[in-house]
């Protein structure tokens, strides 16, 4: 892991779970995977898609303009996230590629919808539209999954008007945005629908859409699980704070346990505690 990062990209070893991603779908063949872990080793474009896809949020942009943290203050004053290139308005990012899933729960949750931008098939950082519209359509499934009109989201076109979702719905959102498993099969889109797998087998987009469906469904559930847990709590118990049925809340805390994030335990009814 080198110590001195250029100055386009800044990856957190201490986040980075080597999965890979990043460098396989850099348009420009920038990352490359050394000992394990992401390291620049071509011309980085600083088109942000690695950083816009990244499941667990290690890798960041140097320029400060292009971080989170500023893209999001800037999304709290007006609802348009905007290629550069495309338009001058609202949130610019240097390409669409930059887009990531936050930034559109974050506009929805403060506006109540947002306008995306893009150049399109004239993106000069190819497949980076590609990437983003793929975003778009998972946040388009949520928002249906959580009883909201997918229409919230337009592609270049004028944002339409809608309140804002409750702070509930918007914290689900942001869940779904943040999921390490929504975020890779988003990210693996184009490479399981068009390349497929080492047999070259692939999955249609059909089947693939409800595979997203379901990860996103999962997303929404631990979610709900981990607000009303808090240290430790009954099936039963979950079941009367969420309303959800005790066989999904069972098959979702078998997932949740399976990603270490819960422990379960007792012979009567199970309890379920959160791993700290």
């Amino acid at each position: 892991m080198p110590d001195d990062q250029k100055k386009t990209i800044i990856i957190d070893y201490n986040k980075c779970v080597s999965c890979g991603i990043c460098a396989s779908i850099c348009p420009h063949k920038a990352l490359e995977m050394v000992n394990g872990y992401p390291e620049v080793t071509g011309t980085c474009k600083v088109c942000g898609l690695c950083a816009g896809s990244c499941i667990t949020n290690a890798i960041s942009m140097f320029a400060t303009k292009f971080k989170d943290e500023s893209i999001l203050a800037e999304i709290a004053k007006g609802n348009i996230i905007a290629c550069r290139r495309k338009s001058k308005e609202g949130t610019t990012l240097l390409c669409i590629s930059r887009l990531d899933m936050i930034h559109i729960a974050e506009a929805i949750a403060k506006h109540g919808s947002v306008a995306i931008m893009s150049c399109g098939s004239d993106c000069r950082n190819f497949p980076g539209a590609i990437e983003a519209e793929s975003k778009v359509k998972a946040m388009m499934i949520a928002l249906e999954k959580l009883g909201l009109e997918k229409e919230r989201i337009s592609i270049n076109e004028p944002s339409k008007a809608f309140s804002t979702p409750t702070m509930e719905i918007a914290r689900l959102l942001t869940a779904v945005a943040k999921d390490r498993n929504v975020r890779a099969l988003v990210a693996k889109m184009r490479s399981i629908v068009e390349d497929g797998n080492v047999y070259r087998e692939k999955v249609n987009l059909e089947k693939y859409e409800q595979i997203l469906s379901n990860a996103i469904d999962t997303a929404i559930k631990v979610e709900k699980i981990l607000k009303v847990v808090e240290d430790e709590a009954k099936i039963s118990a979950i079941a009367e704070k969420t309303g959800m049925k005790k066989e999904e809340i069972l098959s979702t805390v078998i997932e949740m346990r399976r990603r270490g994030l819960v422990e379960v335990e007792g012979e009567d009814e199970l309890a379920v505690r959160v791993v700290r």
